[in-house]
């Protein structure tokens, strides 16, 4: 409380003398929307007007003078025995004398409310479409922006208050309490920004400009483009503006992430995939059907083949990136029948399992190699195959030996020989003499891309992929 000693306060016919007047609490910067909140707990004797509040003009001098918003988040009025609670918005207008305040209140919400000696929450959601009131998270008003031009739009200050009001008691007799003491325990201000937008183009064939449209609050920004190797010249930076150079020789599904920090002392980031070259690997997969018609056997993620077994093998293309003139490179056991436009028909002979890989024309008008996998898991045509979990993986995963049929049971005792290859086909690890169904690869610090991987387990050669994401 503010010392004011004989201030007055008058109802108009009676003037109250008192050694108060009210006391506040001002924020030194305004704000614009946001979570407005506090933990207070309100004097509510005779006379008592505490508020959390936030108000703010356009600083137009008077004369001609500006106009003004008012929020009040939380307004307490105990001017009878009764105490009332107001959500209430004000409108200052350029007012005719300067010397006058020109306020209109616009839109209020005002009830009797109980308030007992404790701490109550309070809190004000503000945004350019909606205003909503809380008390203890339940929802006590709300003001929807339909268009009116008094909704609240400027930079307001927040305000703790504690003042005093004319008051009556309950015979109708003049007489306000003081003093009184209101608590405000705490209080934060939550600013909403505008979403933060990259833009640039989905793919890239040549070098392109991505820009970051971000609030002007924003500090210390900075940008990167992932993985590196599908790039060329620079894949840092800082600034709301990166140049991206595609790889002259590699392609696959890049993403470029801006990050900065507000006013807040929050950090933030935002990320966009962009494909570099043509197609990225997820964009595209195998498809495998049996000479009627029928899908062939496929067990999490890869196709299973059969000895002495005619398929049809398509290539799909999700992506944006067009693909054509495909050439296929099959194992050399099998018997290429004929390829039409994305898909190969060929006979597995004794050799159901082998790796298949496809080079292409893509919409960049380059030819690369738009997938390579491994088809097939064994000798009898399927009876054991493997999981990775999870698959994608990060810094590991887990490999599990399966059974597809209730005759087959796995023996843990038995061993067996595990081989992961890389991307680029070459041994990335080797591992011998391995027991049980289960068995961690560790993937941290591998390069991003699909690993072949093969087991040698009693009579069948399993085969399937691990893709690693970072």
């Amino acid at each position: 409380m503010i010392d004011c000693p004989n201030c007055e306060v008058s109802n108009g016919s009676t003037t109250f003398y008192g050694d108060y007047a009210g006391g506040e609490i001002v924020s030194k910067k305004p704000f614009q929307y946001g979570i407005f909140e506090c933990k207070a707990k309100y004097a509510t004797q005779l006379g008592s007007w505490p508020a959390f509040w936030v108000i703010g003009g356009d600083d137009t001098p008077c004369p001609p003078g500006g106009y003004g918003n008012e929020i009040d988040i939380a307004e307490v009025k105990c001017q009878t025995w009764i105490t009332e609670m107001g959500h209430v918005i004000f409108r200052y207008y350029p007012p005719v004398d300067c010397n006058i305040s020109n306020v209109v209140g616009v839109n209020s919400d005002i009830y009797n409310m109980q308030l007992n000696d404790i701490y109550y929450d309070y809190k004000c959601i503000w945004t350019p479409n909606k205003i909503s009131y809380y008390i203890n998270d339940n929802l006590m008003h709300e003001v929807i922006n339909s268009g009116q031009e008094w909704y609240p739009e400027l930079y307001l200050q927040v305000i703790l208050s504690q003042q005093i009001i004319t008051a009556s008691n309950i015979s109708g007799q003049f007489t306000v309490v003081t003093p009184q003491t209101s608590y405000f325990e705490k209080v934060s201000v939550k600013r909403f920004f505008a979403t933060p937008v990259i833009t640039c183009p989905g793919l890239i064939c040549s070098t392109e400009t991505a820009t970051l449209a971000v609030d002007t609050p924003a500090t210390n920004i900075t940008w990167s483009l992932s993985p590196g190797y599908l790039f060329s010249g620079a894949i840092t930076g800082s600034g709301t503006s990166a140049t991206i150079i595609p790889s002259s020789s590699n392609h696959g599904l890049g993403k470029i992430s801006f990050s900065f920090d507000m006013p807040s002392g929050e950090s933030y980031s935002v990320k966009k995939d962009i494909r570099i070259n043509g197609p990225g690997y997820d964009d595209i997969s195998f498809f495998v059907c049996n000479s009627d018609g029928s899908t062939a056997n496929n067990m999490s993620g890869y196709w299973l083949m059969c000895p002495n077994t005619t398929y049809h093998i398509y290539v799909n293309n999700d992506g944006p990136c067009s693909t054509s003139n495909y050439n296929w490179t099959i194992p050399s056991a099998w018997t290429k029948f004929y390829t039409y436009q994305n898909m190969i028909s060929v006979n597995t002979n004794s050799s159901p399992g082998g790796p298949v890989s496809v080079d292409a024309t893509t919409c960049c008008n380059n030819e690369v190699t738009i997938i390579s996998d491994y088809m097939g898991t064994g000798y009898n045509c399927g009876y054991y195959y493997m999981t990775f979990t999870p698959n994608p993986a990060t810094n590991e995963t887990i490999l599990t030996l399966e059974t597809t049929s209730e005759e087959k049971v796995l023996d843990e005792n038995t061993e067996w020989e595990l081989e992961v290859y890389s991307p680029s086909q070459s041994l990335k690890e080797k591992k011998t003499k391995l027991k049980g169904k289960e068995h961690k690869i560790q993937t941290q610090g591998w390069k991003e891309g699909i690993y072949f991987v093969r087991v040698k387990y009693k009579n069948e050669i399993l085969q399937g992929k691990l893709v690693v994401k970072k």
